[in-house]
């Protein structure tokens, strides 16, 4: 059985327990949900769908293991997790400390945090969220560390399913038998 769990004061420890109902809700304020890939791990919150950015830093390549990480900043006090994160602690450019909150199990990313004091800001982690599709991102930062192919993303060809494409198994057999 999962308990409730909410952030405490010390980022990377999570106590049991009812938050009290909070008044200051976001301006446009949406309920959204999310989990990790296995389960172990979910959360609801209400978040400002306005609020959702794109990061091309190098740090947000390297975790999300892609070109950049969407994530949507979100008040701690607006979220509830349900479940126990793992948290890598890294030190930023900018010589803050974050924690990153993942689950030990499947390794999906979940939020990152203060990693020193009270959480005050969940970066969620749009990936995970649930209604992901309704979060278009208002900003990006970090663009110096784009991906310059990124602006070109747009001519590669799209299909809707996976690897059983037509387009992607003759790509796969031109780039087996040498010609490119």
């Amino acid at each position: 059985m999962t308990s409730r769990l909410h952030l405490a004061s010390r980022a990377g420890r999570l106590t049991s327990g009812v938050r009290p109902h909070n008044q200051n809700l976001p301006p446009l304020a949406m309920k959204i949900t999310g989990q990790c890939h296995c389960g172990a791990i979910s959360f609801t919150a209400l978040v400002d769908p306005n609020r959702v950015l794109v990061c091309h830093c190098s740090d947000c390549q390297q975790f999300s293991g892609g070109p950049f990480r969407a994530v949507l900043p979100t008040p701690a006090e607006q979220v509830s997790v349900f479940g126990a994160a793992k948290h890598y602690v890294k030190v930023a450019d900018s010589g803050n400390r974050r924690a990153q909150a993942f689950c030990a199990d499947c390794g999906t990313q979940l939020y990152a945090t203060e990693a020193d004091g009270q959480p005050k800001t969940l970066n969620l982690r749009v990936g995970c969220i649930n209604e992901r599709a309704q979060l278009l991102p208002h900003i990006q930062i970090w663009g110096e560390s784009a991906m310059p192919w990124l602006q070109q993303l747009h001519a590669v060809p799209f299909h809707s399913k996976g690897i059983a494409s037509a387009l992607v198994s003759t790509a796969q057999n031109l780039a087996g038998s040498g010609a490119a």
